[in-house]
């Protein structure tokens, strides 16, 4: 015996997606932020400036910057991330 041919087909709407552009800048700072270490990089805008999380050295890290106000010159969040990418470890190791 054959199965039965269905009857007929649902077209189910999946999900949309929209591609978005990559400002250079922000392209640059993950590019960097990788270079030295950075991994799950994460930025939010908050109501003060940016807040920026990552991993590196196998320890999560949350660095928040706090901008003079909106648009502020400095306070992007590609800047905070290059920032966070130049921050370096002190102490802690091995004597």
């Amino acid at each position: 015996a054959r199965p039965a041919a269905p009857t007929s087909t649902l077209a189910r709407a999946g999900p949309r997606i929209a591609a978005a552009r990559v400002a250079p800048a922000a392209s640059r700072a993950a590019v960097q932020a990788q270079a030295e270490g950075l991994t799950n990089v994460r930025t939010e805008r908050t109501e003060y400036g940016v807040d920026v999380t990552f991993s590196r050295f196998g320890a999560a890290y949350n660095v928040s910057f706090i901008c003079e106000g909106p648009g502020a010159a400095g306070c992007t969040e590609a800047e905070a991330v290059v920032f966070a990418s130049t921050l370096q470890l002190l102490g802690g190791g091995a004597s």
